[in-house]
């Protein structure tokens, strides 16, 4: 009887650390692609920026003006964020992580 104890011990342990290796890599894999998605998204919206100042500028007349009024644009926007950045980004994001790891069905708490 000892050394099946020791037997469902042992296999508890390896049923724990293999559930554990899998939501990790379920959610390491999520933060691979939505940080490329970010870059994509960056690197567009650095290609727009430059047209927009530039299309500024010409409106302007001035090349400087063009790119601080679109600089002006960034800070504004840096601004909105940063005081609803709780609602609006930490939280959803937390939420994501631990959805991830504590998937739906998987907790019981009905278990004798």
């Amino acid at each position: 009887m000892g050394s099946d104890l020791k037997a469902y011990a042992r296999l508890q342990y390896k049923l724990i650390q293999l559930e554990t290796i899998e939501k990790l890599s379920s959610v390491g894999s999520w933060l691979f692609s939505q940080t490329l998605l970010v870059g994509f998204l960056l690197s567009a919206l650095l290609f727009l920026s430059t047209g927009g100042a530039f299309f500024l500028a010409s409106l302007s007349g001035s090349v400087t003006i063009g790119f601080c009024l679109v600089g002006g644009f960034y800070i504004l926007l840096f601004v909105i964020f940063y005081f609803i950045r709780q609602s609006v980004i930490k939280n959803p994001l937390k939420n994501k992580i631990i959805h991830s790891l504590l998937e739906e069905g998987e907790i019981n708490t009905n278990e004798s």
